[in-house]
């Protein structure tokens, strides 16, 4: 699917970039070239095209990561998955950090597994 540049709105922008696409692809799939985009960037956020990417993709992952919490309530398997996740990853760990400083139970709960096994 090809957008043109007039056709980009902020709001199908910053999705593209949440769903983790990789940057080219961004790019091409607006059908301009990097230098549009950059300067569209730069009008619409104050950014250039990479801030504004990793802007919008890191949230994508924190949005991800809230939701895996809300399943690890449910599902044993999920929790275990986030644990490994967050031991290879920092970004992993950090949003789980945030997460249960905002009061989520289970992050708390995935953060002191986290804890448990290091410590061994």
């Amino acid at each position: 699917m090809e957008f043109k540049l007039d056709e980009l709105n902020k709001e199908t922008f910053e999705r593209i970039c949440e769903i983790q696409t990789p940057a080219n692809s961004v790019i091409s799939s607006f059908g301009v070239s990097k230098q549009d985009i950059e300067n569209w960037c730069k009008k619409t956020y104050s950014k250039s095209f990479a801030e504004a990417y990793y802007y919008f993709a890191y949230n994508g992952k924190v949005k991800l990561i809230e939701a895996m919490i809300e399943v690890a309530k449910k599902d044993h398997r999920i929790e275990k998955h986030l644990i490994r996740s967050a031991q290879k990853s920092g970004i992993t760990q950090n949003i789980l950090i945030q997460s249960a400083e905002s009061g989520n139970c289970e992050a708390i709960k995935i953060i002191n597994s986290l804890k448990g096994k290091k410590s061994r």
